[in-house]
């Protein structure tokens, strides 16, 4: 089904980019947290310079963030923001 957004691209005969897969991102990061004993959210918000709620809004979805907390969460985790954020792509 065709939206508004995508009618930008068809006038040009081009297809609209893929819709990031957000959910698949915050599993890989709950994954590699969770594949990590003692990493708790308290010592994850410090190795990463994160606030703890920001740590939890991204964890849990309720706000997307910005490029610069990712990378700084990705920090935290010890994995770099391209191995994070290729998760984006998963179906």
């Amino acid at each position: 089904m065709m939206n508004q957004n995508d009618e930008k691209f068809s006038i040009y005969g081009l297809e609209p980019p893929p819709v990031p897969n957000m959910e698949a991102l915050r599993v890989a990061a709950r994954a590699i947290r969770q594949s990590h004993p003692g990493l708790t959210i308290d010592a994850l918000a410090a190795r990463s310079g994160l606030s703890r709620n920001t740590v939890l809004y991204l964890l849990n979805g309720t706000r997307e963030g910005t490029l610069a907390s990712w990378y700084l969460l990705a920090y935290g985790l010890g994995v770099s923001l391209p191995e994070l954020v290729a998760h984006l792509d998963d179906a």
